[in-house]
Order: C-alpha cells, then structure tokens, then sequence
C-alpha cells in the first residue's frame, strides 16, 4: 500500500509540475500541439508533392483533437517531450514527439508514431 501511495505522489507531482510549466510557456498546451501536428503534415505532404516526378495531388487529415497530453521539458533548449494521442476523423495515434519553440510557434523534431485500431 505504501509503494502505491508513492506512486500516486510522484504521479500528481509530475501532473502539476506540467500544469505549472504549461501556464508558464514552457511547454506546448494542446492548441500548440495541433498546431505544430498539422504544420508538419503540411510541409511532409508539400515536401512528397515538390520531389515526384508524377502528377501529384494529396490533402491531410488534419488532427481534429487530442488527449492523455503530458509534456515536460526536455534537455533540448527551448524544448518539451510530449506523449499524447491524436484523434484524426476515425483514426487515432499515440505520438512521443520532441518538439522545440522558436518564434514561429512550436515545431516537431522527432515524432515515433503508432496507429490505434478503433474496432
């Protein structure tokens, strides 16, 4: 029982330390998340569309919501690590993103990715 205690505590502890950085700017709220989910799309899909040698048409499937958010800062200056998981329309995928903030807004480094079966 004790070791459950401690868990929930570290757990809460880790909660508001991300509420508090949030409410700072320090780290991307959910809005900035979208954001920077249906910027990359974009320039991914632009990027696919400028290097084929085909005619190329595409559109995304922007991210329409996202929840179980928790980021924290990361070693990376100006930077946060968030897991979450993105609702696209019918589909959903669980994302551990790395992301950065530079004038522009929020940015995606890195982003490991895996599809969610809604069955």
């Amino acid at each position: 029982m004790k070791n459950l205690a401690i868990i929930g505590f570290c757990a809460a502890a880790m909660f508001a330390k991300s509420l508090l950085a949030e409410t700072a700017g320090i780290i991307p709220n959910k809005s900035d998340l979208i954001s920077a989910m249906n910027r990359r799309a974009e320039e991914n899909l632009d990027d696919y569309i400028k290097n084929s040698s085909d005619y190329v048409t595409g559109h995304i499937h922007p991210v329409k919501s996202l929840s179980e958010v928790l980021c924290v800062e990361s070693a990376q200056p100006a930077g946060a690590d968030c897991h979450f998981l993105a609702i696209y329309g019918s589909s959903k995928t669980y994302h551990i993103a790395t992301l950065i903030q530079d004038s522009e807004g929020w940015h995606i480094l890195r982003d490991q990715s895996v599809s969610v079966s809604t069955r």
